[in-house]
C-alpha cells in the first residue's frame, strides 16, 4: 500500500514538473532582463529552427511549444514584468490576454513586425501615458477620444488595422479625437486603462474610459462608429418636442451665462456631428435637439415659427440673450453631408457670447 502510494506521488509529481514552465529567459537562450531586439531575434532564430515543419527531430513539437511558451511572457509587457520581479510564471495571462504571438507565419510570412514599420497607421496617432494624462485626460471633457491598444507581436492587430483606418477616416473629421498605445513601450497606461487583451478598443469621454465588447474576431467599421455614437453622454445634447420646453431653453441664458443654440434635424437621434460639437462648445453654449419629423403637433407649429419648410433639411440656429428678437444666426442646409464641422465651427466661434453677459452681481 505504501509504494502504490509512492508511485501515486511519483506519477503526480512528474505530471506537476512537465506542466510547470521552464524559466523562458533560459528557454531562449538569453539572460535575464535582455531587451525586447534580443528576444525578439532569439525566438525568430529559435522558431525557424525547431518549427516541426522544418525539423524532424521527434522533440520539434514539445520543443517548439515552449519557445511559443516562453516568447509569449517575454513578449508581454506585463507578465515579463511580473517574472522579472518576483519569479511568476502563469501558465495564462490571468486577465491580461494579450495576443502577442501571431504564430510561425506571422513572423516569416509577412505579418510579423507589421506595427512597426515606419508607414504603419498606428504610429500616425501614438500616446503615451504622459500624454494621456497632461492632456489627453483633461480634453476628454470637450472631446472624446476613440483608442486602440496593439503590439507589433499580435496578428489579430495586424489583421483590423485596414477597419482601425476606416473608423478613424470617418470619426476623426468630425472631432473625434484618436489616440493609439503600443503594449511594447507604454504598458504602463494599458494598466492604467484596465486592458486585459490586445488588440482592445476604447473610448475616453469625460474622464471615463468605456471599453468595447463586441467582437474583435469579426469587427467591422460600421458596429464601432455607432458605439463610439451611443456611448456619448446625451446630456450635452438632449431632445425637446414642446413650445414649453423650447422657452424654457431659450431663456436659460439668464442661469448659466451661455447663448442657446437649437439643432433641427431629420434624424430622431442627434448626429454625431451635432453631439460632437455640442461637447466642444460646451463652455459657452448649450443645445438642444429637435426631430423635424416628430408627428407631435408643436413640432409642426415650431417649424412654422422658426420659418422651416423642409423636414428632411438640417438646420442649426443660435440665440442669445434677446430670444424674442429670434435666432442672432443660423445655417440652414438640403442634406447633412453637405453640413461641414468647419461650417459649424465657424458659425458658433462668431457667435459665442451674449450681447452683454451677465456677472455674478446682476445675475
Amino acid at each position: 500500500m505504501l509504494l502504490r502510494g509512492a508511485f501515486l506521488l511519483a506519477i503526480l509529481g512528474a505530471a506537476f514538473c512537465s506542466q510547470f514552465p521552464q524559466d523562458p529567459y533560459a528557454t531562449l537562450g538569453l539572460r535575464k532582463g535582455a531587451s525586447v531586439r534580443d528576444i525578439k531575434k532569439a525566438y525568430k532564430s529559435l522558431a525557424r529552427e525547431w518549427h516541426p515543419d522544418k525539423n524532424n527531430n521527434p522533440e520539434a513539437g514539445e520543443k517548439f511549444m515552449s519557445i511559443n511558451k516562453a516568447y509569449e511572457v517575454l513578449s508581454d509587457p506585463i507578465r515579463k514584468e511580473r517574472y522579472d520581479k518576483y519569479g511568476a510564471l502563469d501558465d495564462s495571462p490571468q486577465g491580461h490576454d494579450y495576443h502577442h504571438y501571431g504564430g510561425f507565419d506571422s513572423f516569416f510570412g509577412g505579418g510579423f513586425g507589421g506595427f512597426e514599420q515606419q508607414d504603419s497607421f498606428f504610429n500616425k496617432h501614438r500616446i503615451s501615458m504622459r500624454l494621456y494624462s497632461h492632456t489627453i485626460l483633461e480634453k476628454s471633457h470637450q472631446q472624446p477620444f476613440i483608442l486602440f491598444a496593439y503590439s507589433g507581436y499580435c496578428q489579430l492587430c495586424y489583421r483590423v488595422e485596414p477597419i482601425w483606418q476606416a473608423v478613424v477616416e470617418d470619426l476623426e473629421p468630425l472631432g473625434y479625437g484618436v489616440g493609439t498605445i503600443n503594449a511594447m513601450t507604454d504598458g504602463n497606461l494599458l494598466e492604467k486603462l484596465r486592458v486585459t487583451h490586445l488588440p482592445s478598443i476604447m473610448v475616453l469621454v469625460e474622464g471615463r474610459v468605456i471599453h468595447y465588447r463586441g467582437s474583435l474576431t469579426h469587427l467591422n467599421a460600421k458596429s464601432v462608429r455607432v458605439w463610439a455614437r451611443d456611448v456619448l453622454p446625451h446630456h450635452f445634447l438632449p431632445s425637446l418636442n414642446t413650445h414649453d420646453k423650447l422657452k424654457r431653453f431659450v431663456d436659460q441664458w439668464k442661469t448659466t451665462n451661455k447663448v442657446s443654440v437649437l439643432i433641427l434635424g431629420a434624424t430622431p437621434e442627434p448626429r454625431l456631428r451635432y453631439l460632437l460639437t455640442a461637447m466642444k462648445y460646451s463652455p459657452t453654449a448649450r443645445f438642444y435637439y429637435v426631430h423635424l419629423g416628430d408627428s407631435n403637433p408643436e413640432v409642426h407649429e415650431m417649424r412654422e415659427a422658426l420659418s422651416i419648410k423642409c423636414t428632411q433639411c438640417e438646420n442649426v440656429l443660435v440665440f442669445n440673450d434677446v430670444p424674442e428678437r429670434g435666432p442672432i444666426a443660423r445655417l440652414s442646409i438640403s442634406h447633412v453631408n453637405q453640413l461641414m464641422p468647419e461650417s459649424l465651427s465657424t458659425l458658433l466661434d462668431q457667435n459665442k457670447f451674449l450681447t452683454l453677459p451677465r456677472t455674478r452681481k446682476n445675475k
